[in-house]
């Protein structure tokens, strides 16, 4: 389900966003912010194998799967000892609320229960299931960017992005100051790449930025444009690898 190329730029962090702030976060916490694939059969006989990625906002978990190459938020994501709770309803059936229990099994491992809910009838079913967190190696391409700019507001940020590919498809994932999130969305087309990140900031107000550049070499170099509560504006960015390609 998941795709692999340019945006490793953005998920470069996958394998690594756990460690942002090590000293304030419990082992837990560092080793459940990342990449998982899940592996479970529904109660209508299905065997799936979702992508879901675990991020944090400041101090909050968020978490999202992977749809159609496009992450799709959960509702809520709450961590309890190390009971990871994430609660979805699903695009694709909007009905039906689905519940995730999820507690670390051993290293990259995970076990738990899952369940869901229709709305409409009152329909429920549980299942068992299992799952491994993806690392640098799952990928078929992986890389890692580092990104500068400088906002409006004269604060310097620097950015570290990973893009993978994975069965044909590109993610990216964001680490910043205060964030681990996984790209929006990410389009590479020849050497132009868009990459837009969705977000909060510490006072809760909705921010997404867009970052549209040109690949010259080792270096990008573009323009990114942001919306920030009902204000909008540009700056200026450049990138370069952080760390080898894959």
């Amino acid at each position: 389900m998941l795709s692999r190329l340019i945006l490793m730029s953005l998920i470069a962090l996958i394998t690594r966003s756990a460690v942002c702030a090590a000293d304030e976060r419990s082992e837990v916490d560092r080793e459940i912010l990342g990449v998982w694939q899940l592996k479970f059969t529904t109660p209508d006989g299905i065997v799936r194998d979702p992508v879901v990625i675990v991020g944090r906002q400041y101090e909050q978990y968020l978490a999202w799967q992977i749809v159609g190459g496009e992450a799709e938020p959960f509702k809520s994501a709450r961590l309890k000892g190390e009971k990871l709770t994430l609660v979805i309803e699903p695009s694709q059936e909007p009905d039906v609320t689905v519940t995730l229990e999820v507690e670390l099994d051993e290293e990259n491992r995970c076990t738990g229960t899952g369940s869901f809910r229709s709305r409409s009838d009152g329909e429920t079913g549980q299942w068992k299931l299992t799952g491994k967190r993806l690392t640098r190696s799952d990928f078929e391409e992986y890389q890692t960017w580092k990104l500068e700019f400088e906002t409006p507001d004269y604060e310097r940020h620097s950015p570290l992005v990973t893009a993978v590919s994975l069965d044909g498809q590109r993610y990216a994932w964001y680490q910043g100051r205060d964030h681990d999130l996984p790209a929006r969305s990410f389009k590479l087309d020849g050497n132009r790449v868009e990459l837009v990140v969705a977000g909060q900031t510490g006072e809760g107000t909705p921010i997404e930025v867009t970052f549209r550049g040109r690949m010259d070499g080792d270096r990008v170099t573009g323009t990114a444009g942001f919306k920030l509560g009902g204000e909008s504006g540009e700056f200026p960015f450049e990138g370069r690898p952080n760390s080898e390609s894959k």
